[in-house]
């Protein structure tokens, strides 16, 4: 296929993505302050389990981050509870805590610092408007995971794996997929669990986010120089090990 074209295809795909993406996140924002006190159900954070979020939104942008009048009162309370220094932010292993009792999931911590950095300033720890919007990402995360686990075995393979990142916009070759699910997939070959899924979602948007900043003709193919390359090998194995 022409790279030209397909560039310009994922472009459009994308844009639209975004027009779903700011709608979704007004919604929820929405959704969040009617919800009354309940347990939580297979998500993350008290009472956010009934956020209903399209799959596509795995794809995140940087939100507009509400005062303190903005934030869920019991996420508030949960936050206190995760933040066990009492410092008023969270830390990657305080997350990896969180996400472990509450959606019964083993996030390596690795992602944990991944989704940090997505919603931090630099810091490395995120305060509580950050752990709001971090929360809605991983419950869309969870959903969109478990849409495609048509057999509840917590695992996704290739094909599903290729399913769901075209519905996020990214058509990406067979081939391709199958590295993602060889490299952060379950060692004894069951497929894909949902940390893994949501290691690649972050990576690929990461540097589709860096290959659109240089490719100023959007033309679907850039000239890079050697020493930005080797930076993005390095930025890629940073993120890859865990």
């Amino acid at each position: 296929m022409d790279p030209k074209k397909l560039y310009k295809d994922q472009h459009k795909d994308h844009k639209k993505l975004e027009k779903k993406q700011e709608k979704n996140l007004k919604d929820q924002e929405k959704e969040v302050t009617k919800q009354k006190k309940e347990p939580r159900k297979n998500g993350v954070g008290v009472g956010h389990s009934s956020i209903q979020t399209n799959k596509s939104a795995m794809s995140y942008q940087q939100p507009h981050h509400p005062g303190a009048g903005g934030v869920d009162p019991q996420l508030a309370q949960w936050f206190t509870t995760v933040d066990q220094d009492r410092s008023g932010r969270i830390s990657a292993a305080e997350l990896q805590g969180a996400l472990m009792s509450s959606t019964g999931q083993k996030f390596s911590e690795s992602v944990c610092h991944l989704m940090i950095g997505m919603f931090d300033s630099g810091t490395g720890s995120i305060d509580i408007n950050g752990f709001q919007h971090l929360c809605q990402y991983v419950n869309q995360g969870l959903n969109a995971f478990r849409s495609f686990d048509s057999d509840q075995s917590g695992y996704i393979n290739s094909q599903e794996l290729s399913s769901a990142l075209q519905i996020m916009g990214y058509r990406l070759s067979l081939q391709f997929v199958n590295i993602l699910t060889t490299r952060f997939g379950d060692r004894r070959g069951k497929g894909l669990p949902v940390n893994g899924f949501i290691m690649s979602c972050i990576l690929i948007q990461k540097f589709t986010e860096s290959f659109r900043q240089r490719d100023i003709q959007q033309q679907g193919v850039i000239t890079i120089a050697y020493e930005d390359f080797l930076s993005l090998i390095l930025i890629s194995w940073t993120y890859a090990s865990s």
